[in-house]
């Protein structure tokens, strides 16, 4: 009996020997972008205006996409919408859009104010939803935009932000429309986006007494990011490291939090990394605007069928 019972366990060890390995646990791919911002601007904050003109570009280079599905115009958009709702109600607000109408170099759309019993939320969702159309010259706005407001110059009181990728297939001096514009004591913030950087001109401009012009950064490295596992999911481990430059990197399925070295850094989670898919993390970050924005999306996608491409493996 009892060489029996050796031979049966034996016989279930060798079993156990030659069964087939257990198959890996699939693993997540992650993809984490950080659309342009700028950073804070380095001139002292200046008196509230009572009126702050917006100059919106949506000419056609504005719908190059810097993310899928995320064009330069979208991001203008939102900035600029961001922008003015977050000005006090007693703040006087206009706007002008250049390239909203189809046409090769035409001028700058006429301001357009809330019309009468329009919220300011309802009058910046309409402006929100307008598409780039045609062309125009960006320091021909500035120029057309500065002629009409003198007054408001002469007073100091008047804010113009200009969001725009800053092509300039039409032509124009921009350097010497902002200098003209600064010159006559009106503040500008030039938010470039899209990767866009100043013109050197630009970061040198100041109008006298506390009206300057705001500075946005253009192509810094992408900040990094890292991933750990979340709190009470097991033991407290990295699970990757990488640039948030969009490319999908393979990690650990599963809880975790994501970590994105920002100023100040930014903490995402806990979400779950799914196995066998890809997550999209999206963050915009505007720290230069007044005040600051940052918002982020999740999205999770199907991978294609065979090797995802652009991805890697994440660094430890």
């Amino acid at each position: 009996m009892k060489a029996r019972r050796a031979s049966l366990a034996l016989a279930a060890l060798a079993a156990a020997c030659t069964s087939p390995a257990r198959a890996p646990e699939p693993r997540a791919r992650l993809a984490v972008e950080v659309l342009a911002g700028f950073p804070a601007a380095p001139a002292p904050a200046p008196a509230r205006p009572s009126r702050v003109e917006l100059l919106l570009d949506l000419t056609a280079s504005m719908r190059a996409e810097v993310a899928p599905g995320v064009t330069r115009a979208l991001l203008a958009r939102r900035a600029a919408e961001r922008f003015a709702g977050a000005l006090a109600g007693e703040v006087e607000v206009g706007a002008r859009v250049l390239g909203a109408r189809s046409g090769s170099c035409r001028a700058v759309e006429r301001r357009v104010t809330p019309r009468a019993g329009e919220s300011r939320a309802g009058w910046l969702q309409s402006l929100a939803a307008r598409e780039p159309a045609g062309e125009g010259s960006l320091a021909g706005a500035l120029d057309a935009l500065g002629a009409e407001l003198p007054a408001a110059a002469a007073s100091r009181d008047l804010r113009v932000a200009v969001f725009s990728d800053l092509a300039g297939e039409c032509g124009g001096d921009l350097c010497a429309a902002l200098a003209r514009l600064v010159g006559n004591g009106v503040r500008v913030d030039l938010v470039a986006v899209g990767g866009a950087s100043l013109p050197d001109c630009a970061r040198d401009l100041d109008a006298p007494g506390p009206p300057g012009l705001a500075a946005a950064a253009g192509s810094d490295p992408a900040p990094r990011f890292r991933v750990e596992r979340a709190a009470g999911a097991g033991p407290a481990r990295l699970l990757a490291a990488a640039r948030a430059d969009g490319v999908a990197r393979s990690l650990p399925s599963g809880p975790g939090t994501v970590l994105i070295d920002l100023d100040p850094p930014a903490r995402i989670g806990p979400l779950v990394l799914p196995p066998s898919r890809l997550t999209l993390l999206r963050i915009l970050d505007f720290p230069g605007l007044d005040p600051p924005v940052r918002e982020w999306s999740l999205e999770t996608l199907p991978l294609p069928a065979g090797p995802t491409p652009g991805s890697e493996a994440a660094g430890r």
